[in-house]
């Protein structure tokens, strides 16, 4: 039976048993703790949020609201990986005035975890630090510990973080409070008369509200700016062209994760065939990995949902896990698939400014680099980041960071050329 209840000004189902980790009020998880019931976040009622948008607290704040009288050197629009390490950057840099503009309530994009352990990767999970000097490097100078992929590859070493790679966008924003500003959706992108560029966004109280920058930077899939932001004068056809076919990594995923007592699959070698095979049975997982950190013993599939209720895709994973170890023989295994105690679930199709397509009927292929995505618009005042950008390593964190890197040498030839920096200049 379920039982609907609030708790700080937010509906939850109460059940007992197992429990998804979408609670994020910290009276809830104190509740959920001191109880033997869990509690299942279906609503954030007064926040005005769609269901299952899982706020985390770990990388909200409040909105620091732009100068309306600055002409700023950078605008950043997007808050993900990219946008916050070119943040970061220019904040190191110290002259540049610069503002982030985030459309959501939380940083990180694509990289996200779970609400209640907050270290279970539901977005972007792997580094591969032999082939990607940037995260290599990035991830030793934030001192972030790793955790090696099991089973080893041993053609290639592939990583995690320990506190889930969106840990990254976290620390890079600690330096960063007063320059962000959530809930800030770009509507229209202007060129003006003088060479500087005019935003127009939805503040948090849904009003039109404008920002004036000599340079202004996208960091966001390219599919979702060509369809959320209007261009005056438009883009260069061959820009348009590259955005309305780009892919957008993660968005037509539904990541599951289901949380074990005790990993016993890790100590069964034939319990290692589910993970290639998961996608052979039928369900809607076609890919599996073991998500375990120091803390806790986790499996996590990627999905291409069919449903969009959390505890039915849930027990679809479970029965199709189920179904692939008994498919290999091991009837052990298969039997303890359903012992799992809490479950995550991340339904990235959800995501407005993630994905355009609620209900995806397939997985798009990976993207590509495209050079029409990194070019630059309006004599360089208009730029793009994002990994879908990169010119190397598109679609994977390396590229989210390559792509800012790009983008920082762009922006810093340009303002050393213009000899002055916009902290003093005004409308």
């Amino acid at each position: 039976t379920h039982t609907t209840i609030t708790v700080s000004q937010m509906n939850f189902i109460v059940r007992s048993g197992k429990r998804i980790l979408r609670s994020t009020s910290s009276r809830a998880l104190a509740l959920a703790a001191a109880t033997t019931t869990t509690l299942v976040l279906t609503v954030a009622a007064s926040s005005g949020l769609p269901p299952n948008s899982g706020i985390l607290a770990d990388n909200t704040a409040t909105s620091t609201k732009h100068n309306p009288a600055m002409i700023y050197d950078v605008v950043i629009v997007g808050g993900g990986l990219s946008g916050v390490f070119l943040a970061n950057r220019l904040q190191q840099q110290q002259s540049p005035a610069f503002h982030l503009l985030e459309a959501s309530d939380r940083l990180g994009g694509r990289l996200r975890n779970d609400a209640v352990h907050d270290e279970i990767d539901l977005g972007g999970a792997w580094i591969w630090p032999d082939h990607q000097p940037k995260m290599r490097r990035l991830v030793k100078e934030l001192d972030i510990a790793t955790i090696q992929q099991r089973p080893v590859d041993p053609y290639t070493l592939t990583m995690r973080l320990q506190g889930g790679a969106v840990r990254i966008v976290n620390e890079l924003a600690k330096p960063l409070a007063d320059r962000i500003q959530y809930n800030a959706p770009v509507r229209q992108c202007r060129h003006l008369d003088d060479g500087t560029v005019q935003l127009q966004y939805e503040d948090a109280s849904e009003t039109t509200a404008s920002i004036h920058a000599k340079h202004v930077v996208f960091a966001v899939p390219p599919r979702l700016l060509h369809k959320h932001v209007t261009f005056d004068p438009p883009l260069s056809a061959a820009k348009q062209a590259a955005m309305q076919r780009s892919n957008t990594w993660m968005a037509g995923v539904t990541k599951v994760t289901l949380v074990y007592r005790d990993g016993f699959w890790l100590q069964n070698p034939a319990a290692m065939q589910a993970y290639g095979r998961i996608g052979v049975v039928s369900g809607p997982a076609f890919q599996l990995y073991d998500a375990s950190t120091t803390s806790l013993h986790a499996l996590t599939a990627f999905t291409l949902s069919t449903t969009t209720k959390e505890d039915e895709l849930i027990e679809q994973v479970a029965q199709q896990l189920a179904k692939v170890w008994k498919a290999t023989g091991n009837f052990d295994l298969s039997d303890k698939a359903a012992s799992y105690t809490e479950a995550a679930v991340q339904f990235w199709p959800h995501e407005t400014y993630i994905s355009e397509e609620a209900r995806p009927t397939t997985i798009q292929p990976h993207p590509h680099p495209v050079a029409a995505l990194a070019t630059a618009e309006w004599n360089g005042a208009l730029l793009f980041a994002g990994t879908e950008t990169d010119q190397a390593s598109a679609g994977v964190m390396e590229g989210a960071v390559g792509s800012s890197e790009r983008v920082l040498k762009a922006l810093m030839d340009s303002i050393a050329r213009d000899g002055n920096c916009a902290q003093a200049g005004e409308l």
